[in-house]
């Protein structure tokens, strides 16, 4: 019998840094503290149920302009619909699409003012802001950044979950 040999390749982590020309370009974050200058308020354990609590969400990620629906129900249990499955999926939170797919939910609940759930069993916060008739959420994971809106409406039609969608004027107000 031949010899096996396996070889197995390491690297060092590999960093990118952006050339100046693309870090001009580049359109900066929404961070907490831009939206509490501005004049945003965290929302209230109270008014977080009001919010959530037996409802379906509706989300954007302002980054990549996903969008995609989180369902609490009122027993403390959600669900994460509608998440593009193309995307990569972040490895501290497992595949939340399969997960919505599957109808797996995971527990969550309200206290001091922040959404609390696990994902993959990573746990992490969701804080809620209003700023004028604005709902935006900032976890607690991602560096002081408030990368979610939640949608007033839900989108028009779901195969365009992943894009811009422009909506007609006679659309939002119904036919003249």
């Amino acid at each position: 019998m031949p010899a096996t040999v396996q070889e197995r390749a390491w690297s060092s982590p590999i960093w990118y840094t952006p050339s100046a020309e693309a870090r001009q370009g580049a359109k900066p974050g929404v961070t907490v503290a831009d939206l509490k200058k501005k004049g945003a308020v965290a929302l209230t354990d109270a008014q977080l149920k009001a919010l959530i609590v037996g409802k379906s969400v509706w989300l954007r990620n302002t980054v990549t302009g996903e969008q995609f629906k989180v369902v609490y129900d009122t027993g403390g249990q959600q669900i994460v619909y509608h998440v593009n499955s193309s995307v990569p999926q972040p490895s501290e939170v497992g595949d939340v699409a399969q997960s919505g797919y599957l109808g797996t939910s995971q527990a969550y609940w309200i206290r001091n003012s922040r959404i609390v759930t696990s994902l993959a069993d990573t746990p992490f916060e969701v804080t809620v802001y209003k700023i004028g008739d604005q709902y935006v959420a900032a976890r607690s994971n991602e560096f002081g950044y408030a990368n979610y809106e939640i949608l007033q409406k839900p989108p028009l039609n779901l195969l365009d979950l992943g894009k811009e969608v422009k909506v007609p004027p006679e659309a939002e107000h119904g036919p003249m």
